[in-house]
C-alpha cells in the first residue's frame, strides 16, 4: 500500500514543480542567445542595453538629451561587444582584453556627455560594482 501513495506524492510534486522549471522563451524577434546573462543589476554579468540605460538615468539624473545620446552610444556598441563575444578565435584572456578595453572607450565617450557631478557618481558606480564583482 505504500507504494502506491509514494507514487502518487512524487507525481503530484512532480506536477507542481514543472511549470517553474520550463525554459524560457525567446521574445518575438530575438534569439535565445540575444538575451542578457547574469541579470544584470548588483548581480554582475552583463546588462541589457535598456536596463544599464534605465539605471543611469535614474541614478544619475540624465537630462532627456543625455539619455539619447547615451542610448546612441549603447547602440552602437552593442555590436563590437557582440563580436567580441561570439569571436572563437580569441582566447578568454584576449577576448577579457578586448573587452576591457572596449568598456575603457565607451567611459572615456561618455564623459563627453556626462556633468563632472555625473561621470564622479558614475564611477563610485563602477567602483562599487567592481568591489560586489570581485567578492564573488
Amino acid at each position: 500500500m505504500k507504494t502506491p501513495i509514494t507514487l502518487l506524492t512524487l507525481t503530484l510534486a512532480g506536477l507542481l514543480l514543472a511549470p517553474g522549471l520550463q525554459a524560457q522563451d525567446a521574445k518575438p524577434g530575438e534569439k535565445a542567445g540575444d538575451r542578457p546573462r547574469g541579470g544584470g543589476g548588483a548581480g554582475g554579468g552583463r546588462q541589457d542595453p535598456a536596463e544599464r540605460l534605465k539605471m543611469m538615468k535614474e541614478n544619475l539624473n540624465l537630462t532627456d538629451e543625455q539619455t539619447e545620446k547615451v542610448k546612441a552610444i549603447f547602440e552602437k556598441n552593442r555590436e563590437k561587444y557582440k563580436e567580441v563575444r561570439e569571436n572563437t578565435g580569441l582566447s578568454q584572456e584576449d577576448r577579457r582584453a578586448k573587452m576591457t578595453e572596449l568598456r575603457t572607450a565607451e567611459t572615456e565617450e561618455m564623459k563627453t556627455i556626462l556633468t563632472p557631478e555625473q561621470q564622479e557618481k558614475a564611477k563610485k558606480m563602477r567602483e562599487e560594482r567592481a568591489k560586489q564583482n570581485a567578492g564573488k
